[in-house]
Order: structure tokens, then C-alpha cells, then sequence
């Protein structure tokens, strides 16, 4: 029989070699996992029918060119999902169900998210402490986003690159690069969600990406 300090060094030690593991494989591990989620999300937009929304954006997106969709929100015809609509347009050349070609766009946007959120702990913290965070971010309801035609997940993305661009900034000389992402981040997240915030997206973007140059 192990008495209790024996058992707790046994498992101290299991811990510290899986962790060191871990840190040593990070990259491989996040990109098995990345590949594990997206085959599992695939599944999930193929066994579940188009929403209404999603059958609306999927007819704009349908339309003969970008010009076309950009005509449809330009004229007020609806407010949200430009930028998807955009997306999904050039992504309905592949050869899929209607129901994996709508979402692909979300899936995609989604993986990139917990990617950039990976990037933004691991800079600061063991790997364990990022592959904490990105299970955390896999948990309902944030998942339900990356299964539907919508715009969330773009959002999402564009936040999460925003926030590994500034933590970029506030370490590394290039500041210009840095104010650049940040901008393009929250212009992708705002004007993803509604072309109505379009010209206010810019202007914020770009006062906060000022701002880091100063």
C-alpha cells in the first residue's frame, strides 16, 4: 500500500511529465485537435437541416457576383451578413451539401478563433493553461456558433486576432503591424455583424490602432 504523501508525489510526477509533454508537443497537439473539432463540426452542419436565416443568407449569397450581394444590403434589404454572404459566395463552388457549404464559413471562423485565443495564452502561460482555455471556449454554448450560417463566429475571429495583434504590439517594435491587425480585427468583427456600422468600425479601429502608436 502507497501512503498518502507517496501517492501525491506519484501523481506530482505523472503531472509534471505530461505537462512537459505537453509544452513539447504544443503545436502538433492544438493542430490534432483543430483537425479532430473541424471533422466533428462537419458532421454536426451535415446532420442538421437550414435554419430560416440561414436559408436567407444562402439565397443572397447565391446571387450571380459580389456585386449583386453588395447591391442587396446596399439597397436595405437586410442588415446582417454581408460579410458572410461575401465569404459563402466563393465558397459554393466546392462540391458539398447546402447544409456543410453555408456553415463552412462559421467552422472555419471558429477554428481560427481558438487558434488566435491558443496563441494569445501560450505567449504568457504553459501550454496546459492555453489547452485549458481553448476546451473552456469548445463548451456549449459558443459551439451552437460554429454551426450556423451566420456571422458570430466572424465576430469571434475578428476579436480574437484583435487581441493577439495588441498583445503583439505591447511586446514587439513593430507597432505599425500590430495597429494594422488590431484595426483589421475589429473592422471584420463589427462590420461582419451589421453594414450599418461600417463607417463607425473604421473610425474606432483606427483610433485604437492610433493609439497604440502613440
Amino acid at each position: 500500500m502507497f501512503s498518502g504523501p507517496a501517492v501525491r508525489r506519484i501523481i506530482g510526477s505523472a503531472l509534471e511529465r505530461l505537462g512537459e509533454m505537453v509544452e513539447e508537443r504544443a503545436g502538433i497537439l492544438m493542430g490534432l485537435l483543430l483537425s479532430l473539432l473541424f471533422v466533428a463540426l462537419v458532421g454536426l452542419s451535415a446532420s442538421d437541416y437550414l435554419w430560416y436565416d440561414e436559408l436567407v443568407l444562402l439565397r443572397v449569397a447565391r446571387l450571380p457576383d459580389w456585386h449583386a450581394i453588395w447591391n442587396f444590403y446596399a439597397h436595405g434589404l437586410d442588415t446582417i451578413g454581408l460579410v458572410y454572404a461575401l465569404v459563402l459566395h466563393a465558397m459554393l463552388r466546392l462540391r458539398a451539401d447546402a447544409e456543410i457549404s453555408a456553415r463552412l464559413p462559421a467552422i472555419l471562423m471558429f477554428l481560427a478563433m481558438l487558434e488566435c485565443v491558443f496563441l494569445f495564452v501560450r505567449r504568457r502561460y504553459p501550454a496546459v493553461y492555453a489547452f485549458a482555455v481553448v476546451l473552456l471556449l469548445m463548451m456549449y454554448p459558443l459551439l451552437t456558433f460554429a454551426v450556423f450560417a451566420k456571422s458570430y463566429t466572424l465576430e469571434l475571429a475578428g476579436l480574437a486576432f484583435a487581441m493577439l495583434c495588441w498583445q503583439s504590439g505591447s511586446e514587439q517594435p513593430a507597432l505599425w503591424r500590430s495597429a494594422l491587425g488590431v484595426w483589421s480585427g475589429l473592422a471584420v468583427a463589427i462590420y461582419s455583424h451589421s453594414s450599418s456600422f461600417a463607417t463607425g468600425a473604421v473610425e474606432d479601429a483606427m483610433s485604437l490602432g492610433f493609439g497604440l502608436l502613440a
